[in-house]
């Protein structure tokens, strides 16, 4: 169902700009190339990744900029030009994302309608960029590691990519798991896509044949933005892009509270939000109380995962559906115990009747009463996973002995197993197709539990 389409200085600009160029004849024009001038090698490291924890919708360019020019390759090789994309007489849907950003996966079904929808029409691009959600790297969202609850039940477990080989290797499990139709392009080596179009998980740009952006998106497809009611728009289509909203909705909170874990990491509650009405509903959501440890920080995650440093958003529940709540707390190792509580408020913007309040507390602990007891957390990860005939593993130095126990899902032993060096290879032949548990144990760090899904 289309949403709102936000009306803007910049969308007025630009669409009386596209009628003047239409009229004036006037020729495709673009700011100067971004890069990159050639395929990188697998072997060349990925620069530097900031952290970025401002607006998604102010950085980078802005409805009625021109666009840059910009040459990207896919995982073939085959080099892709902006330019000469436009120079074919259609608009172009520039679409960023990552295999560890759940949202631009749960999106990926829109960009394959968009693509079915207006087939020759409108030419769609993913740019495939930095990790959003990278396991045990910091994410340059956040500042601190978040893997994301999401990531870890799905078995999404990637650090973030050092050669732009791996960068692909990331991007190949992506399309294997998950296909998309619209081309898929690597961003450079300096990440010139992600600094020039602005750094954000899953931005995206409608620019029209002249080479202005007629639509931003500050994340793609997320009300108040319709990419359907933007395209139609351009594209002189009827175009539908209004809601009524007017629908309601319940709270259900799924864990336990307080929730605990160890100190030093992230821990979370969870809740659900449902829409059984006929119409769509918009949710505000806000922090109404604030009571945290100096150092601690805290994130809300619904439809897109917001950075620590915003205490409200909006959503749109749409009729009939249920949308995921996670409340991340990003706890320090020390002081030990300390405790942590956030206070939610939800409600229906067309009804304040609507509205609940839930609080979320967390207790940080060592499980025991003095400091020098608290093991650190630990690294070992099983990856890519899925997989197939075998498993890459990676420990923590200096510790290099590994006892791994995999089970299935009723808790069964499959293989038991030591593992030696802070690095190697497990060979996965006998394994049937499934999902299966992982314990994995090293002295002097708390232990790992995880998924490991085995496909053909």
């Amino acid at each position: 169902m289309a949403g709102l389409r936000k009306i803007t200085f910049g969308n007025l600009f630009a669409m009386l700009f596209i009628g003047h160029s239409l009229l004036s004849g006037q020729v495709l024009t673009m700011k100067p190339s971004i890069g990159i001038a050639s395929l990188p090698a697998d072997s060349d490291s990925i620069c530097f990744i900031p952290v970025y924890l401002g607006n998604f919708d102010a950085s980078g360019i802005q409805d009625g900029d021109t666009a840059a020019d910009f040459t990207l390759y896919d995982l073939n090789g085959d080099s892709v030009n902006l330019k000469d994309e436009l120079s074919n007489g259609v608009p172009v849907l520039l679409v960023a994302g990552s295999y560890t950003c759940p949202v631009f996966r749960g999106k990926i079904p829109v960009i394959n309608q968009v693509v079915q929808n207006y087939a020759s029409a409108v030419k769609v691009i993913v740019i495939y960029e930095v990790e959003a959600h990278p396991d045990i790297d910091i994410s340059p969202y956040f500042g601190v590691v978040n893997t994301t609850n999401t990531n870890i039940q799905a078995g999404i477990l990637y650090p973030q990519p050092k050669t732009y080989g791996e960068r692909k290797a990331v991007c190949q499990d992506l399309l294997d798991s998950l296909p998309i139709n619209a081309d898929v392009v690597i961003d450079g080596l300096c990440n010139e896509f992600w600094s020039s179009y602005g750094p954000a998980p899953n931005n995206a740009y409608l620019i029209d044949t002249n080479g202005i952006v007629y639509s931003k998106h500050g994340w793609f497809h997320k009300s108040p933005d319709d990419i359907f009611c933007d395209i139609d728009s351009l594209l002189g289509n009827p175009a539908n892009c209004s809601s009524t909203a007017n629908g309601n909705f319940t709270w259900t909170f799924t864990s336990s509270n307080p929730h605990s874990g160890p100190a030093g990491t992230t821990i979370y509650g969870t809740g659900e939000f449902k829409n059984a009405s006929g119409a769509d509903v918009n949710i505000i959501m806000k922090k109404v109380l604030i009571d945290l440890p100096a150092v601690w920080s805290s994130s809300i995650c619904t439809d897109v995962c917001y950075p620590a440093s915003v205490d409200s958003a909006a959503f749109l529940l749409t009729a009939g559906s249920t949308q995921a709540y996670t409340m991340y707390f990003y706890t320090s190792a020390t002081p030990v115990p300390d405790t942590g509580n956030i206070r939610m408020r939800f409600w229906n913007a067309n009804n304040m009747q609507n509205n609940y309040l839930q609080m979320f507390t967390a207790i940080s602990d060592s499980g025991s009463a003095t400091l020098h007891s608290v093991l650190p957390v630990s690294q070992f990860r099983l990856f890519p996973n899925p997989a197939s005939d075998e498993v890459q593993f990676r420990g923590n130095p200096p510790e290099e002995k590994t006892s791994l126990r995999i089970s299935d899902l009723s808790g069964r032993s499959i293989r038991e197993m030591e593992l030696t060096g802070l690095e190697g290879e497990l060979d996965l032949g006998g394994l049937e197709k499934g999902t299966y548990l992982f314990e994995a144990r090293q002295d002097g760090f708390l232990p790992v539990f995880g998924k490991l899904l085995v496909s053909d």
